[in-house]
């Protein structure tokens, strides 16, 4: 469901961003016309793609696999309180997984450990509660560290997996999850 919505988002985006252009576009070719009679309102570009758009319709591409920085950017906004987390490195054979984390709120204070209320888990059924939070406790915009300790009895608990889930309950709404594919 939460795959539905962020490519429905990623439609609606990306149309809006089309619209935009091309409005961008005749507004800039009309005040390159010498002629007073250019009505920089007309939006039949606009119009055009709007009706091409079917209505419900979905694509069917399968879930990418995250490459860049910017594809790895989760966000959740449930609640009063805006959630932005990005991992450091997935690919990592590191002792720990950490990822930066942003809050932001106008009503909830975010006085919280959030490594309390963490939980790292892989498609292989290994998870592990978060291990230190670095960022400030109170305020209404907060970013910080979170880290994972990757190694459980001896073993990296990302080993053979594919996807790794960060569950982050309690705040301001009963659980946000974020997920990411891991690249091997």
């Amino acid at each position: 469901m939460k795959i539905k919505s962020a490519l429905i988002f990623m439609i609606l985006f990306i149309f809006l961003l089309t619209a935009c252009t091309a409005a961008n576009e005749t507004k800039k070719n009309a005040s390159e016309q010498s002629s007073p009679a250019v009505n920089l309102t007309d939006t039949s570009v606009e119009d055009e793609k709007t009706e091409s758009v079917e209505p419900n319709a979905f694509p069917t591409a399968p879930i990418p696999v995250f490459d860049t920085q910017s594809d790895l950017v989760r966000v959740d906004e449930q609640g009063a309180v805006t959630f932005e987390i990005t991992p450091s490195d997935l690919n990592s054979s590191n002792d720990a997984l950490i990822f930066e984390v942003s809050m932001n709120t106008h009503s909830v204070s975010l006085d919280m450990d959030l490594a309390q209320l963490s939980e790292l888990s892989t498609d292989t059924g290994k998870s592990v509660k978060g291990m230190q939070w670095d960022g400030p406790k109170g305020g209404h915009h907060v970013s910080g560290q979170l880290v994972f300790q990757t190694i459980v009895d001896g073993e990296n608990i990302l080993t053979d997996a594919k996807s790794v889930t960060l569950t982050i309950r309690d705040v301001d709404a009963p659980s946000r999850i974020f997920s990411w594919q891991i690249n091997k």
